[in-house]
């Protein structure tokens, strides 16, 4: 009801992916490897930071020589207000504030993530270039990974063998219709069909 199938359309669209699942069903086991990385990435540690990013060094050096000299209780809302006033970064407005993140995570800089093992509570990174800019990045605090229950695991594997899939199927229904000539009689449809991409 939600998607507006309908129930014909809805049917033929369960039995067409049943089927691709059918025929994507033999796929290689997933590796030890990316579930560990999974994992880590679900239940490793967190770290509370605060992102300042600018298109020139400059801005940078400047904040990090304001606020890193001592551990001051003072020094992160400096440095909160030092990103709401001159940071590039999305999360200027909450003073940089990034609550949890994964030094595994895929959407900071790798360059970024390798320094937050590193950085002490309190304090601040050195400058780092990343692609997204000059970022500094102040740790508020550190939150210790776990390890996964047997039942976490499982819920990993499983979301991964289901990506997998998925990702398989698509795959395969592209290149099923980039392979076949298919003639639409209905203009209009023939013209979505034929600037479908």
């Amino acid at each position: 009801i939600r998607r507006g199938l309908g129930p014909t359309r809805f049917d033929k669209l369960l039995l067409r992916n049943a089927m691709l699942r059918a025929l994507t069903s033999d796929l290689p086991q997933t590796s030890e490897s990316t579930i560990q990385q999974a994992i880590n990435e679900a239940f490793g540690p967190r770290y509370r930071v605060r992102l300042f990013v600018a298109q020139t060094p400059q801005p940078a050096i400047d904040l990090l020589n304001r606020v890193q000299p001592q551990i001051a209780p003072e020094n992160r809302w400096t440095f909160a207000d030092a990103c709401v006033e001159e940071s590039i970064h999305p999360s200027a407005a909450r003073g940089g504030l990034i609550p949890a993140i994964s030094p595994l995570s895929q959407a900071y800089p790798v360059a970024m993530l390798r320094e937050l093992p590193d950085i002490d509570e309190g304090r601040c990174s050195p400058v780092i270039n990343t692609e997204a800019g000059y970022t500094v990045v102040y740790l508020e605090s550190k939150s210790p990974g776990r390890e996964a229950t047997e039942a976490e695991r499982e819920a990993i594997i499983s979301r991964i063998e289901s990506d997998t899939q998925r990702i398989a199927m698509q795959r395969l229904a592209q290149e099923l219709i980039e392979n076949q000539e298919v003639i639409v009689l209905d203009r209009s449809l023939n013209w979505a069909w034929a600037n479908r991409r």
